[in-house]
């Protein structure tokens, strides 16, 4: 058995890993100051003395985002043991829940006559979005055993994920030079057997739109499901509009757009775990939600996967959403296309570089022209950068926040400049590994 003191040092060190479970528990005040300990050591020992991100918030200003999430965390602890089933019980939680969607509606520009669903986030979304389309296809009398999915193949792999549990050939579309795909590529692909259209609004791995107008008459044409995929970019694309930015249209604002998801926990800045499918109409939420009532317990009605949704995430959700309003949302999106447009000048200023696509999201990718950026990423790593990368070409990924800054930006931009500057004088890292998600 390992002795508390054993305990507490191996907690002390993130790199220890404790393998045995031990016969007596520790005080509150032991476990929470190892939790603390392995906490502050990624936030400080990892990211402000080591290194910083390439994706999400980088590391300086990663206490400046902590102090935001002070509000969220405090909500979502007071219902950590709570479930959304629980709203008998607890009725402050079907507040919660109907006052989420609706601010959710306001600062994602979609309308009230939208239904919704909370998730876990993206991944939930998109599968109960290929649930739903399957079943509609169904009562279509199309036979499930040969439905399709015809999507970009930068779409997420969540709808990967779906097609395996669902049994659904994928028909992906390639993008070409500009990262994009292109409609007449999608045009191909459909057919009768169709059961969904996917396009992202942005895709996650170059930040591109797919052509969505154009997928909303096709899925007209066939009488086709169509979900946008806006995990990334449905927060953000009414601010970002009104702040003057050109965003594709990609929402309910197109007739032929059935469903829509949207992360909570990515630039509305709550906890893990918060997400929503929205569809157009009530009969569209109906057929990805699960109603039984033959159970000896009683009647079950549930509209995502998951039997034990916490209640956590959607308080954090609802306080932040209470905290930042549409004006702070506003101001996070300012920062965001500033510090968009500070990369973008950054990169473009350095030798050789090319960026990939048009970015007018959070996402920003890029690469060289003479050397591999696999070579460059890895010269970072070994200065403590964290890089994210993408293949196909071999490039850099950033995903940026409201809580970048400039010096932050011009510090990773100049150790950019210096590790290309080293591969091309000859250099090669030790260890060089390939485009890894997360």
């Amino acid at each position: 058995m390992m002795a508390p003191a054993m305990l507490n040092e191996a907690c002390q060190d993130p790199n220890r890993i404790v393998s045995q479970f031990e016969e007596t528990g520790q005080d509150h005040d032991t476990v929470m100051q190892a939790v603390r300990n392995m906490h502050d050591f990624d936030r400080t020992e990892i990211s402000l003395r080591k290194g910083q991100l390439s994706c999400w918030a980088m590391a300086p200003t990663a206490l400046m985002k902590e102090r935001l999430l002070e509000t969220p965390a405090e909500a979502a602890k007071l219902y950590l043991n709570d479930n959304l089933f629980y709203r008998r019980l607890h009725p402050s939680i079907g507040h919660m829940y109907d006052s989420v969607m609706g601010m959710a509606r306001v600062v994602s520009g979609i309308p009230k006559t939208a239904t919704g669903a909370f998730t876990l986030g993206g991944t939930e979304s998109n599968i109960l979005a290929v649930l739903g389309a399957r079943e509609w296809a169904k009562q279509k009398g199309k036979d499930p055993s040969g439905l399709n999915i015809v999507m970009s193949n930068t779409a997420h792999l969540s709808i990967d994920k779906a097609a395996h549990y669902f049994g659904l050939e994928i028909r992906r579309v390639p993008v070409g030079e500009k990262f994009a795909a292109r409609a007449e590529d999608f045009r191909k692909r459909v057919d009768s057997n169709t059961a969904i259209i996917i396009g992202s609004a942005p895709d996650y791995c170059y930040g591109q739109y797919d052509p969505i107008e154009d997928l909303s008459e096709l899925a007209l044409e066939h009488n086709t499901w169509l979900h946008v995929d806006g995990a990334i970019g449905a927060a953000y694309a009414r601010t970002m509009r009104d702040l003057g930015e050109s965003i594709p249209a990609s929402a309910f604002d197109l007739d032929g757009v059935t469903s829509v998801s949207v992360d909570l926990h990515k630039h509305v800045y709550a906890p893990i775990g918060a997400g929503i499918l929205f569809c157009r109409e009530q009969e569209f939420t109906d057929l990805h939600t699960f109603s039984e009532g033959t159970w000896p317990v009683g009647l079950m009605v549930s509209t995502g996967m998951n039997g034990s949704p916490p209640a956590s995430s959607l308080a954090g959700a609802y306080a932040v959403m209470r905290r930042l309003g549409l004006e702070g949302y506003r101001a996070q999106t300012a920062q965001i296309i500033h510090n968009r447009t500070k990369l973008v000048g950054l990169i473009e200023a350095l030798d050789e570089t090319r960026i990939f696509g048009n970015p007018i999201g959070t996402v920003v990718t890029f690469g060289w022209n003479d050397i591999d950026a696999s070579l460059v990423a890895a010269a970072m790593e070994e200065r403590d950068w964290k890089i994210n990368q993408v293949s196909d070409p071999a490039g850099i990924h950033c995903t940026l926040d409201a809580f970048d800054n400039d010096p932050l930006l011009e510090a990773f931009a100049a150790a950019m400049a210096e590790c290309a500057d080293a591969i091309r004088a000859g250099y090669r890292p030790k260890t060089v590994k390939g485009a890894t998600y997360g």
